[in-house]
């Protein structure tokens, strides 16, 4: 399966965040999110 990307959340946008924080990140809205995973994605969501 290939990445897929939003015209809205620039490529740029994740590749500072990833630089920023020294770790892959997911940047998806929280509807987005299949309701089997949203639990446990939100679980592990880091606010800073």
């Amino acid at each position: 399966m290939g990445q897929i990307t939003c015209p809205l959340v620039p490529i740029d946008l994740k590749e500072y965040l990833e630089n920023l924080l020294g770790k892959k990140v997911d940047l998806v809205t929280e509807g987005a999110l299949k309701p089997q995973l949203k639990d446990a994605v939100l679980r592990e969501v880091v606010y800073q």
